[in-house]
């Protein structure tokens, strides 16, 4: 039984010295770096890194030349195509694949109706769209964009509004219509996780 005892309270004893050794180191670093703050020296400690690119849905690309080869004009786009669905005269909530390219001179959706038929438009008749952005408050912005050629992109005028609103929510919902006397096509993105997109984009123009 005394032995037992004893065991209890070298153990105590261990355990309250390890909690002080603690509890000085922790002491004389807040001390260190207050210090060293006062005085302008730069942390002697290692920051904790912002990770949120990392879980990000994003990452930068790059724009590839006539050859296939990669430019040094970067874009940010999705790291593997988001679904959602779209809806016309013939078909009702039908799949579709839909990706981002985020760029200093261009922002822009590019759409696969089914998940492989592109959504196109002609240069010299482009085809017209209304955007609608969903915010978790209920509140809805809206912005023009064009199809020209293989993507759906916002107007240049109102680009820099569209990009703010993307980085500055965590998460949008975001319904695109075309506008025409002749056709009810919409395409629903759905809930478009911006986790990462702000930082991502101040990297990007940086």
């Amino acid at each position: 039984m005394r032995q037992k005892i004893l065991s209890f309270l070298f153990i105590m004893m261990f355990v309250v010295a390890s909690l002080s050794a603690v509890s000085q180191d922790y002491i004389s670093g807040y001390l260190d770096g207050y210090t060293d703050g006062k005085s302008g020296v730069t942390a002697k400690y290692a920051q904790t890194e912002n990770r949120t690119t990392e879980t990000s849905l994003y990452k930068i690309k790059y724009f590839v030349d006539d050859f296939g080869d990669p430019t040094n004009e970067g874009y940010i786009s999705q790291i593997t195509p988001a679904e959602g669905t779209f809806s016309n005269s013939a078909t009702r909530n039908s799949d579709m694949l839909w990706y981002f390219i985020i760029a200093p001179q261009e922002t822009a959706f590019i759409i696969y109706e089914y998940g492989w038929s592109p959504v196109s438009g002609a240069s010299s008749y482009p085809t017209n769209y209304e955007i609608s952005v969903k915010l978790a408050d209920g509140a809805v912005c809206t912005y023009r964009a064009k199809n020209y050629s293989d993507r759906i992109s916002v107007n240049l005028n109102e680009e820099s509004d569209f990009i703010n609103l993307l980085c500055s929510n965590s998460s949008v919902r975001i319904v695109i219509k075309e506008i025409s006397d002749y056709s009810n096509t919409s395409y629903n993105l759905g809930t478009v996780d911006c986790t990462g997109l702000a930082e991502l984009y101040a990297e990007l123009t940086k």
